[in-house]
C-alpha cells in the first residue's frame, strides 16, 4: 500500500499531481484510504493541493457509464456479469473493473463509444489502452479470429504491433495487423487464437469458418492459421 511518505517523495519529486492520482489509481489503495493519505501526506507541510476526490469521481463516471452499455446477460471470459463490474466500481476497484470490461465477448453491443470509455479511463488511470483502441476498430469493420499455429523454424512473434503479409489462397499475399490473445508472444512451434486487421478488409470477405490462410515471414509460409470466428462489419 501506498503511504504517505512515498506520496512526500512524489511530491518532492515534482510530479503532476494528476500523475500521482494515477499511480495511486493502479494501488491496491481503496478511494477513502487514497484520500486520507493525500490529506495526512500533504497537510503536514500547510500545502495540501487540490485532493484527488474529483478525479476519483470523473474515472467512475466514466467506468459507469460503461458499465450501462453492457447486456443483462452478457459474461466476461471469467464468467462475470455486469452487476459484479458494477460492484468493483462501487468499491473503487477501478483496475479490476477496467480489466473486467475489457473482457467482456461479443460485438454485436460492444459500440464504439464503449470501447473509447474504457480506453479514456485507462489513459487516464495511466494504463495502456491499446487493447481497447484494438477492440473499438472491430466494432466498425467486423472481427476475424483464427487459430494460428507457427512453425519451428519461424521467428517469435510478439503480441501486437505486428502487421505481417498473408497468404489467403492462390498466391494472393494480403496484409493483416495480428493480434495474439492469451501469450505475450508466440514462440516458433506454439498455438494461439489471434485476431486479425485486415489492411484492404475487401480482398478478405471471400474467407469463411475453416479457411487456412498462411503467414509470411520474408516471403515464406511459416505458419499456418485456421479462421475459428467472422463476425462482418456494423451495418
Amino acid at each position: 500500500m501506498v503511504n504517505f511518505h512515498q506520496l512526500r517523495t512524489w511530491q518532492a519529486d515534482g510530479l503532476e499531481i494528476r500523475d500521482v492520482v494515477r499511480r495511486l489509481l493502479t494501488s491496491d489503495m481503496s478511494s477513502d484510504d487514497i484520500v486520507k493519505a493525500w490529506g495526512l501526506a500533504f497537510d503536514l507541510s500547510g500545502d495540501l493541493p487540490q485532493g484527488p476526490e474529483q478525479f476519483l469521481d470523473e474515472v467512475s463516471e466514466v467506468l459507469s457509464s460503461a458499465v450501462a452499455e453492457v447486456p443483462p446477460g452478457a459474461r466476461s471470459d471469467a464468467g462475470l456479469t455486469r452487476v459484479d463490474v458494477e460492484e468493483y466500481v462501487d468499491h473503487a476497484e477501478w483496475e479490476l473493473a477496467l480489466e473486467v470490461l475489457g473482457d467482456f465477448e461479443g460485438i454485436t453491443w460492444q459500440t464504439p463509444r464503449y470501447w473509447d470509455l474504457l480506453a479514456g479511463a485507462a489513459v487516464q488511470m495511466d494504463l495502456d489502452p491499446s487493447w481497447f483502441y484494438w477492440r473499438a476498430r472491430e466494432s466498425i469493420h467486423g472481427l476475424l479470429r483464427a487459430e494460428l499455429r507457427l512453425d519451428e523454424g519461424a521467428t517469435a512473434v510478439p503480441a501486437q504491433g505486428m502487421r505481417p503479409v498473408w497468404d489467403l489462397s492462390g498466391g494472393e499475399r494480403k496484409v493483416a495487423a495480428m493480434w495474439v490473445e492469451s501469450k505475450p508472444v508466440l514462440e516458433p512451434g506454439d498455438r494461439a487464437t489471434v485476431r486479425l486487421r485486415p489492411l484492404m478488409p475487401g480482398a478478405w470477405v471471400h474467407l469463411v469458418r475453416g479457411d487456412r490462410i498462411a503467414l509470411l515471414q520474408d516471403g515464406e509460409p511459416v505458419g499456418t492459421a485456421k479462421i475459428v470466428e467472422k463476425v462482418p462489419p456494423r451495418p
